[in-house]
């Protein structure tokens, strides 16, 4: 009697209720037929529509890549066999070992970059032992059938098309052009030469068994220099794990409160949701705009004023969301005291504001935040303030760009203003940045004569040095920076970000993100929702772009706290 194997469960949605149908009729109805050698064997990714009948009728292994660079590479090396690293080059049999350790290195960095999070990976990808194969295979085919290593064209191949086809995110991808040179180089067939401090190569004739040992002889735990990131990267990855435990015990913890003398969860709820709903400020009316500096008047070409469209769709989002918060709130007022039927909406928002938590109904119409509850409320304080005032006042002097629930729009305007008052295409404008040496908005005694200054703006991964005017390793301990005003000029011709990284050693071209989660959904030009533009920013002179890139630098418009 054989076993039944079914592989990739996970790739039959439909199929997986009459599954777990099959699997109860064999343990019923079949089991006294069934041949005592008899085994059932399934195999399939982590899915939300596996049947969790069947999970809990069987014996689970799972199979997890493994954590740290020494444990990659001796995974890649276990796929190897004495005859392939002895033989597998015979046209360059000096350069194969070697070329080889520093491709299984870098798979190693790519796999382990993700625990980083976002500073490693905007988005986190499943690198697997088919792109080491597909690599490996490359490597050895431009080795046997090249006289001279061409090193462009593997380091292209390899990066952009084995890995690459798996990088969806343009700013990704870019790290991944930079991530592979630092293996990829002529250096690597000089005898010295080393992929990251304190992870020497094995000698070039060293048998599998030699290298195995030497990669067994390698650090256990991975530091952040070794991926070129900054030591407060590790404190990071803490911190995100850190995060995730506490997560996880709140998901399970008890709801009901047995100790005696203490404050019930019901009453804890009320008394927040009582004071969320008497501190969220009204709604905007557009009646209230300013007479004397109309937001909403034309340009004095008699245009259409572009910022004044972007503040009133910013007022019919922000009056919806308040509406919503306001309707939910006095809905779990009403449920709490018995009035109303507590709803699967409303029971998961109690759990929501019990833990501290923004509710997934207010996170669907809102702006992108990942900042808990009481700061999220402060900040919807503090927006809303933001447009009111601009409303009542006129334009600012200085924009808080975070305000906006859709960034790109105001800065899209503004370009528009600018090529209406000029007249100068649209498509031909793009824009310059200047970090200014002022840090609070309200010192800035009038707006700019050309583009719109930017308030609100943080560093991530990095911090701005007022006295040298360039971006500067952050502090020890601190994750993110304010960075001081920032200047947004319209200009003429291409903008940053279109050459990927930097346009001179002197610039580096940093992402804006919205939140520092910094995925989000693809859209039509390819680039995440959540990112905003490319700001150049000047780097010390004995930096180039790519140590920033490396270091997965970035600038956000809202932190987590």
């Amino acid at each position: 009697m054989g076993d039944l194997n079914e592989q990739n469960c996970h790739l039959v949605k439909s199929w997986m209720p009459e599954l777990e149908r099959q699997v109860a009729r064999l343990r019923t109805e079949g089991e006294p037929d069934l041949h005592s050698s008899f085994r059932l064997w399934l195999t399939s990714m982590p899915s939300p529509h596996f049947p969790v009948a069947v999970l809990q009728s069987g014996i689970k292994v799972t199979m997890e890549s493994p954590k740290g660079v020494r444990a990659a590479l001796l995974r890649c090396y276990a796929t190897l066999s004495p005859t392939l690293l002895a033989q597998g080059c015979p046209h360059q049999p000096q350069a194969w070992p070697r070329m080889l350790f520093v491709l299984a290195f870098f798979h190693a960095l790519v796999l382990e970059r993700r625990k980083y999070g976002s500073l490693g990976w905007n988005t986190s990808y499943d690198f697997s032992d088919g792109d080491w194969l597909c690599a490996r295979q490359t490597l050895s085919m431009f080795l046997n059938t090249q006289a001279a290593i061409p090193w462009a064209a593997l380091q292209y191949v390899t990066g952009q098309i084995n890995y690459g086809g798996r990088v969806t995110d343009d700013n990704d991808r870019v790290l991944l052009t930079h991530l592979l040179p630092r293996c990829y180089t002529p250096a690597a067939l000089t005898p010295h030469f080393t992929p990251a401090q304190g992870y020497p190569l094995p000698a070039a004739d060293a048998s599998l068994e030699a290298c195995i040992s030497h990669i067994q002889g390698l650090p256990a735990v991975d530091t952040a220099s070794v991926f070129s990131m900054h030591p407060n990267a590790d404190t990071t990855f803490q911190l995100q794990e850190s995060e995730r435990l506490i997560s996880t015990v709140l998901s399970v913890q008890p709801r009901m409160s047995h100790t005696a003398g203490a404050v019930s969860n019901d009453d804890m709820v009320a008394s927040v949701a009582q004071d969320a709903l008497a501190n969220l400020p009204a709604p905007l009316v557009r009646e209230d705009a300013s007479i004397a500096r109309d937001p909403f008047a034309p340009l004095p070409t008699g245009a259409v004023n572009s910022l004044g469209v972007v503040l009133g769709q910013e007022l019919e989002r922000y009056n919806c969301l308040l509406h919503h918060v306001s309707a939910s709130l006095q809905q779990l007022a009403k449920a709490l005291k018995g009035l109303v039927a507590m709803s699967s909406s409303l029971e998961a928002m109690y759990t929501s504001l019990l833990n501290n938590q923004v509710p997934r109904q207010w996170a669907q119409v809102a702006y992108p935040s990942l900042k808990p509850l009481g700061p999220w409320l402060k900040d919807l304080q503090d927006r809303v303030a933001f447009f009111g005032s601009w409303l009542k006042r006129g334009p600012p002097n200085c924009f808080w760009l975070a305000a906006c629930f859709f960034p790109q729009g105001l800065l899209t305007a503004v370009l528009q203003n600018h090529a209406r008052l000029t007249q100068m295409p649209i498509d031909q404008l793009s824009f310059g940045f200047e970090v200014l040496h002022i840090e609070d908005a309200l010192q800035l005694a009038a707006p700019p004569e050309v583009g719109v200054c930017v308030s609100g703006l943080h560093l991530e991964g990095a911090r701005w040095s007022t006295e040298l005017g360039t971006v500067a390793q952050p502090e020890p301990g601190s994750m993110t920076s304010a960075l001081p005003l920032v200047h947004f000029r319209p200009q003429q011709g291409p903008g940053p970000g279109s050459q990927h990284g930097g346009s001179t050693n002197s610039v580096y071209s940093c992402p804006l993100y919205q939140t520092s989660a910094r995925s989000g959904t693809l859209n039509s030009t390819g680039q995440s929702t959540n990112f905003v533009l490319h700001m150049d920013l000047h780097i010390p002179a004995n930096t180039v772009p790519a140590d920033w890139v490396l270091q997965g630098v970035a600038a956000l418009c809202s932190v987590n706290q």
